[in-house]
């Protein structure tokens, strides 16, 4: 892939954003190699002439020789998404092919208009609910961040709970212009950690806590029954599938503890789970408590997610979201419920690459099968056990 960038570096004054008095020098560079990330590169600037007049500032990036198909109603998509605010105020105009793209309709059924005062800057914007019906696949909920009417990050809650925590939250839906805040180095987010930051993230807080209260106390439908005794099924085998490859921490939490059993025969000996019960104060009729697995339970979250990860009471809980199309497809059966959250768990797995991801997934799912054949099936025999053991190791070594 060979891209070609040309930049107008005329200076812009940070109050008013008009072009400064200072002379406009046009500049052009050439990455024949774009894709080599093996070293840091450095670009020789040549000036050459201007396409526009000379009061204008641009900036032109060709790029030539792609080797992916290119998906243009995607493209189309993606452009009106992320400049949706500029469209719809007229401030931008994008033809793509020959055909200008229209502002993206993000179905709200009411619409409340704010300007608040927070970090020393005027923060305006609109918030509402959205219309269940007028959902696209790929909805997020949340409100939608930008800097300049170019989005920067979708689904911003401002402290409040996520739908994966209050499923009423999943309506929410709303705009705002967020200032002096800094971006990211790719620009995906805020600079959550500044100082204007925090005092905006403050102010929205108070604004929406009316609103958020509101639809807190809004629930959907239930997920099915079935569904619901099938994630308790999945927990289980998915827990028993991660001891057996040796990653139990990926799945942490609670449990209570239980008396001991019998001893298990040879056949379905299972590795012991090393048991740390937590020390109580005298007096106390807690019930003890171990080390377990997490939670998987099913909750609405809107179509555009497929699974979500919260920790509750210093529990992982992943959450399935029982609108996600796939999900309605397969009516929340065992596999894709255990691929969802074998899916979900691995993604807290740092510094793996796309390829090995697939392989931990791939891993525990095929483990996770196996198991749940066992069950139902006569016992293995123990020799057939020691070499899914040392299968087992092989993978997670």
């Amino acid at each position: 892939m060979r891209a070609k960038l040309v930049a107008s570096t005329k200076e812009y004054s940070r109050s008013s954003w008009r072009p400064s008095q200072r002379r406009a020098a046009v500049s052009t560079s050439t990455d024949p190699n774009y894709r080599d990330r093996s070293r840091l590169k450095t670009y020789e600037l040549q000036e050459v002439s201007k396409r526009v007049p000379a009061h204008l500032g641009y900036v032109r990036i060709r790029i030539d020789e792609v080797d992916k198909r290119v998906d243009l109603k995607r493209v189309g998509q993606r452009l009106s998404d992320t400049f949706r605010l500029l469209l719809e105020r007229g401030d931008l105009q994008i033809i793509l092919n020959g055909s200008p793209l229209k502002p993206r309709s993000l179905g709200e059924l009411a619409r409340k208009d704010f300007r608040v005062r927070a970090a020393a800057t005027i923060v305006g914007g609109w918030v509402g609910t959205v219309d269940p019906a007028k959902r696209t696949a790929d909805f997020v909920p949340g409100l939608r961040c930008y800097r300049l009417g170019r989005l920067v990050k979708d689904g911003e809650f401002f402290g409040h709970p996520t739908p994966a925590q209050e499923p009423g939250m999943a309506q929410l839906i709303g705009e705002v212009e967020i200032p002096r805040v800094p971006l990211t180095i790719n620009k995906s987010d805020f600079d959550r950690d500044s100082e204007p930051w925090v005092g905006i993230e403050r102010r929205l807080h108070r604004l929406l806590k009316p609103i958020a209260r509101q639809l807190s106390r809004q629930t959907e439908s239930p997920p099915p029954p079935s569904a619901v005794r099938v994630a308790q099924q999945v927990r289980r085998l998915l827990s028993q599938a991660l001891r057996w490859a040796d990653r139990p921490e990926l799945f942490l939490g609670t449990a209570p503890v239980r008396p001991r059993m019998s001893p298990p025969t040879n056949g379905d000996r299972e590795p012991q789970q090393q048991v740390a019960e937590k020390r109580q104060a005298p007096g106390s009729t807690a019930v003890s408590k171990r080390r377990g697995f997490g939670d998987i339970v099913i909750r609405p979250l809107g179509p555009a997610f497929r699974s979500q990860t919260v920790i509750e009471d210093a529990i992982k809980v992943v959450v399935i979201n029982s609108q996600h199309p796939l999900f309605r497809e397969r009516k929340g059966d065992i596999w894709y419920q255990l691929e969802t959250a074998a899916s979900e768990i691995c993604k807290s797995i740092e510094g793996v690459t796309v390829a090995e991801y697939e392989r931990r997934v791939n891993e525990i799912v095929l483990l996770a099968f196996r198991l749940r054949g066992r069950r139902r099936k006569a016992p293995i025999p123990p020799a057939q056990l020691k070499i899914l053991q040392q299968g087992t190791d092989k993978t997670s070594a």
